[in-house]
């Protein structure tokens, strides 16, 4: 946090009248056409750079600043206000990474500011993660970037800390906010700031290396690269830090975004330090640590600064839920994380792990949960309750729990009830199509609904699926018929074997197969033939393999062969099999079929 500190404090007001700086510019390179080399090289003897010919940054910056502003002129409510020397007032919408930068009060009144400050962010995040790429080469030697996995790993791996500030004053800063200063990150990107009204021209200043006021006046499409002091204090790179400032001319606002990349609060370097550590120790140098406490406080909403392990304090963050972060292991416990001393850097900010909601008094279960995510799990008091099928179907009660075993149970029974039952209908309605594809859907439908009462990794319900199924098959089934639950991807059923494969040929089977199948030559005394089945609905190698075994159980078949690609059943058969014979097994397997010659 402290180095969010340093961040914030940038940049500061100079009193024109003590300091004299004169426009200069800093070198420059086009962001496209930057390489490693060149980069380093101005790096390390300037410490500065701008960044040329961005893509879409002129538009983009402009467009968010302006929203900026203007949002701003109806009220700073929401924003975070710091109160600096001279009676100037910054104003700051904040974030970490890529999170939400607008509090909802805020964007109560400026319903469009986050939609128009995104591309400015969007566009400056991929500039850094670009720098960064760039410098990977070139500072992949350093200890301790090498033993991170390299300088872009753990830059990205890091926070970065963004901010939008909004200074605002009557007429010119006759003294200085705060002295001059570096920031503790890795780097900074600063995009062209915004003045308001534009005949005022506020400048942002530069004490080079050679100890020259210097303010650099960036094109629309310009960001500037600053080195911040990690690179040289924990990395031990050959880079210069350059202390900058701004001075503030005019009774208007001035408007401004920056970015700033830090390296991962846990990282060592060779010498044994935190990054975390270093921003700390680097701020209480520079600013004392009163200073730096009266600063955090002004800026915190959420409590007093907190610490966790070595690293820097921070303004605890708020997650998702509302409730503050805690300082815990990753297993979200507390472990020796809040000991006087810790000596464990797995220790950082995490939201903690949730409390079952709803929580029931009945003592059978708490909260809810469709899937218990942890396996199969036993209904205890201490595990949440299961909702079955709708949300309203919480089993919280030991009877309604019940009452779902043994629904299941019926459930299981009736899905093998039906596959039996649908052989009924089929000679009640004449092999009617429509009454079959009916059965069959109430029978996928029940086959679905089993299959979800197994996600539920409840082990009681999984039990009751199972003895349904088994029930179902014993009162069912018969030595003839061997239906049972099969996969979604085969409709629910697989493995059955008609009984009309058993019967003789009739009449009407030989014409037919006197026509539509070719004698194949061959050795057999039973005369063998060959016919093709066109298939429908098979979608993967399950149900192929379904056809298959259900086509090769019938007696007579010699031969199959099964193509999902085609959708086709080549099957070599003799007595007593027949070609409509074996379309209606596939039929009643539940893959509508027909003879194709």
């Amino acid at each position: 946090m402290c180095a969010m500190l340093a961040f914030w404090a940038f940049p500061v007001l100079i009193n024109s009248d003590k300091e004299s700086s004169q426009p200069s510019a800093v070198q420059t390179v086009k962001a496209r056409d930057a390489d490693s080399s060149t980069l380093a090289s101005i790096l390390r003897q300037d410490g500065v750079v701008e960044l040329t010919e961005v893509p879409g940054l002129a538009v983009a910056n402009s467009e968010a600043l302006t929203a900026l502003v203007s949002c701003a002129a109806n009220g700073f409510d929401g924003f975070l206000r710091r109160d600096l020397e001279d009676d100037v007032e910054r104003w700051t919408l904040a974030a970490h990474d890529d999170d939400r930068i607008v509090p909802h009060s805020v964007e109560e009144r400026c319903s469009s500011l986050e939609t128009n400050l995104a591309p400015l962010r969007v566009i400056v995040g991929s500039l850094g993660r670009h720098v960064a790429h760039l410098m990977d080469d070139e500072y992949k030697h350093l200890n301790t970037v090498r033993e991170h996995g390299g300088f872009r790993k753990a830059l990205l791996e890091g926070r970065t800390l963004e901010h939008f500030h909004v200074y605002a004053k009557e007429g010119d800063a006759s003294e200085w906010s705060v002295p001059p200063h570096v920031d503790n990150g890795a780097f900074l990107l600063l995009t062209k700031a915004l003045d308001v009204p534009d005949t005022e021209r506020s400048r942002f200043v530069l004490e080079d290396a050679r100890g020259k006021m210097i303010s650099p006046e960036l094109s629309d499409d310009s960001a500037l690269l600053l080195m911040g002091d990690s690179m040289r204090r924990f990395l031990g790179a050959d880079v210069q830090v350059l202390r900058h400032a701004m001075k503030k001319v005019g009774s208007g606002m001035r408007a401004w975004h920056g970015r700033m990349y830090l390296f991962p609060d846990e990282m060592h370097n060779d010498g044994g330090q935190t990054a975390a550590s270093v921003f700390l120790e680097s701020r209480s140098v520079e600013q004392g640590e009163g200073s730096y406490w009266r600063a955090l406080k002004a800026d915190c909403d959420t409590g007093p600064p907190q610490q966790c392990w070595m690293q820097s304090a921070v303004c605890v963050k708020r997650c998702s839920e509302n409730q503050l972060q805690e300082c815990l292991l990753p297993d979200k416990t507390v472990g020796n994380c809040n000991d006087s001393n810790p000596m464990n850097d797995k220790c950082a900010w995490r939201c903690p792990a949730m409390p079952m909601p709803n929580a029931t008094s009945t003592g059978f279960c708490m909260g809810a949960t469709s899937m218990h995510m942890e396996g199969f799990t036993l209904a205890t008091p201490d595990q949440a309750c299961v909702i079955l099928f709708f949300q309203s179907w919480k089993l919280d009660t030991r009877w309604k729990f019940a009452l779902a075993c043994i629904g299941v149970v019926l459930m299981g029974m009736s899905t093998q009830g039906l596959i039996a039952f649908r052989d009924v209908v089929q000679r009640l309605t004449r092999k009617s199509r429509v009454a079959d594809s009916l059965m069959f859907g109430a029978n996928v439908s029940l086959g679905w609904a089993m299959m979800l009462v197994a996600m539920t990794f409840s082990t009681e319900l999984f039990l009751c699926a199972v003895l349904g199924l088994v029930l179902g098959h014993f009162v069912f089934g018969s030595t003839s018929t061997t239906k049972i639950l099969g996969t979604p991807c085969c409709n629910a059923v697989n493995d059955a074997v008609n009984d009309h494969c058993g019967s003789s040929l009739s009449v009407l089977d030989l014409v037919v197969a006197s026509s539509l199948t070719e004698p194949l030559i061959g050795e057999s005394k039973l005369l063998q033939l060959q016919t093709s089945l066109r298939v429908q609905g098979m979608t993967c190698g399950s149900c192929v393999k379904t056809v298959k075994h259900s086509l090769l159980s019938t007696p007579g078949v010699v031969a199959v062969s099964v193509s999902l690609e085609f959708a086709e059943a080549t099957v070599t058969f003799q007595s007593p099999a027949s070609a409509f014979g074996l379309s209606r097994v596939v039929n009643d397997i539940g893959f509508p079929c027909e003879v194709a010659r």
